[in-house]
């Protein structure tokens, strides 16, 4: 291979860079305006330092005239390189180690690198036979030391398990008649601080006697990179969704936990607007945000909506970051999005509940008082009265037995089917007395009878239980003339429509201003679990509900 070494031209009277082919180096050749100046990039000096001495196999001659005045010069230029640049450099010599090549080829071996794989004595040999002769400044505070005499010798100090396929490959470009090699490999201290480092080896003299390595500490280069490459595992190992975006709102990185919350794989969301996940009603966060991230603000738990691949809307607690270049100057944004949906529906449920406990004490109260009224007016002696309100007191709680589990579902709660009728009867029976002619016919239900299933038990009875306790307290069951006629119909076969009139109870002026909690409650029961449809109509001779139940979903 060609390269060149600085030689002086008597005649030009100026140094020229002189092609050689030397089969005995592979060093690249010296750029023209480098030549042997001091200034030489000191990692590229194991690629250059022959074009100034080592390229020239044959120390200088004494009686070469001109030539010997050269070699000197070449020598000087070279030592100013060599102890000067701000690089690890070693002179080694490894004429022994090819003596070692030589045996083992005589021996007939062929793959070198499966030898000494197989025979980690051997490489030891080979560790042991390469020598330093000299190094340069550099390399004492690199490698923790302040006399050079530590570092001449063996290499076998500076070397760490891992070194040896770094090792591998310099013997093998050695044994193939390479004059350079260069590999990332590691090494360490004196002090025993381990050091990562790319080595570059160029072999030199006819038995590789006059061998330089360059050794560049890239440790701090080589932990960042770990650091990047750990952060990149957490950031795509997240549940949680990691995004980063632009000071333009434009998709820049997108995680798999991204990909998984919003349904976009990466290759779908990045490049484009990050607009595609924000709902139409909350676009204006977006600017928001982006303004305060110019102002390098950092956003902390922001509670908002966004929207998936698949148009359904998640709740996230949203953080957002800026992210800054090597300068300092605000490029983007890193926004870490956790899908709190669960969390707030777990919050909707446990406020639906507190209302549900405090709405069922209130009718409690108030339904206790319509049952002492009622029984108050029928009754002839206190005794009577006492037993009135004892029956519809029991009553009472079975029909609130039915009710009991509500929105916390127990699975003991309920263990047996039932049919409508039996329910309408337990929810109602409070309000009737049975042992009287004339309370029989204040609760009628007519129509067929339909099956309810376990599961649907408590749902229905809870409709019906806000149904009865509304009459008692404000409607027709609140009289002792007042009536409520229930109609079963079974529409199409598996559509049950229930009619609930209420008739004989206090006028109805106007409807309420709103709809209660009960009402609420009912309504969600009905539409959310059962699939069906409820309407109230306020007449002033009385209220009719209409409550259409699908009758499969009753069975079930």
């Amino acid at each position: 291979m060609s390269h060149r070494y600085c030689r002086r031209d008597p005649a030009a009277g100026s140094a020229r860079p002189t092609h050689h082919d030397d089969a005995r180096t592979g060093l690249n050749p010296m750029p023209r305006n480098v030549g042997c100046s001091r200034a030489f990039s000191g990692h590229a000096l194991a690629q250059y330092t022959g074009s100034c001495f080592l390229g020239r196999s044959d120390p200088p001659r004494a009686n070469a005239g001109s030539a010997t005045s050269d070699g000197s010069d070449a020598e000087v230029r070279y030592r100013g390189i060599f102890d000067n640049v701000p690089i690890a450099v070693w002179e080694e010599d490894f004429s022994a180690v090819l003596d070692l090549l030589d045996e083992i080829r005589a021996e007939g071996v062929v793959d070198l690198s499966a030898y000494f794989a197989a025979r980690p004595d051997r490489l030891a040999d080979a560790i042991r036979r390469v020598r330093v002769t000299d190094v340069n400044d550099f390399s004492l505070g690199m490698f923790g030391t302040r006399h050079k005499e530590s570092l001449l010798g063996s290499i076998a100090d500076v070397l760490l398990p891992e070194t040896g396929a770094a090792l591998i490959d310099q013997l093998v470009a050695l044994w193939t008649g390479q004059r350079r090699v260069e590999s990332e490999t590691v090494l360490r201290t004196l002090t025993g601080q381990r050091l990562d480092v790319i080595l570059t080896v160029a072999f030199e003299g006819a038995r590789a006697q006059r061998t330089l390595a360059s050794i560049l500490d890239i440790t701090a280069r080589k932990a960042a990179e770990r650091s990047a490459q750990l952060l990149a595992a957490i950031v795509e190992s997240s549940e949680d969704a990691i995004i980063s975006k632009d000071l333009n709102g434009v998709i820049t990185t997108w995680n798999r936990g991204a990909e998984r919350l919003f349904g976009y794989t990466a290759e779908q969301a990045v490049g484009r607007s990050i607009a595609i996940l924000i709902p139409p009603d909350r676009q204006a966060e977006e600017t928001t945000i982006l303004d305060r991230i110019r102002r390098g603000e950092r956003i902390d738990h922001f509670e908002t909506i966004r929207r998936r691949r698949d148009g359904s809307l998640l709740h996230i607690s949203l953080g957002v970051s800026p992210v800054k270049d090597g300068n300092g100057r605000i490029v983007g944004a890193s926004k870490i999005a956790h899908d709190i949906t669960e969390r707030k529906r777990a919050q909707e449920q446990q406020t639906l509940l507190v209302r549900e406990m405090s709405h069922r004490i209130k009718n409690l109260f108030a339904v206790t008082n319509s049952v002492v009224a009622l029984s108050a007016r029928a009754a002839r002696t206190p005794t009577e009265m006492a037993e009135a309100i004892q029956g519809r007191l029991s009553a009472l709680t079975r029909a609130h037995d039915l009710t009991r589990p509500g929105l916390i579902v127990t699975p003991d709660a309920i263990t047996r089917d039932t049919t409508l009728h039996a329910i309408i009867h337990t929810v109602l029976s409070p309000y009737v007395d049975a042992r009287r002619e004339e309370e029989r016919t204040r609760v009628v239900v007519n129509g067929p009878d339909v099956p309810v299933g376990t599961n649907a038990i408590t749902s229905l009875a809870l409709i019906l239980h806000e149904f009865a306790t509304n009459a008692a307290k404000y409607g027709s069951l609140c009289l002792p003339t007042g009536r409520v006629m229930i109609d079963c119909a079974l529409d199409g076969g598996d559509e049950l429509r229930l009619t609930w009139q209420e008739s004989g109870g206090p006028a109805l002026q106007e409807p309420p201003g709103g709809e209660g909690f009960g009402g609420q409650l009912a309504r969600r029961i009905v539409t959310g679990q059962f699939g069906g449809s409820v309407a109230w109509e306020w007449q002033p001779d009385g209220l009719t509900i209409r409550l259409m139940l699908p009758a499969s979903r009753l069975a079930g």
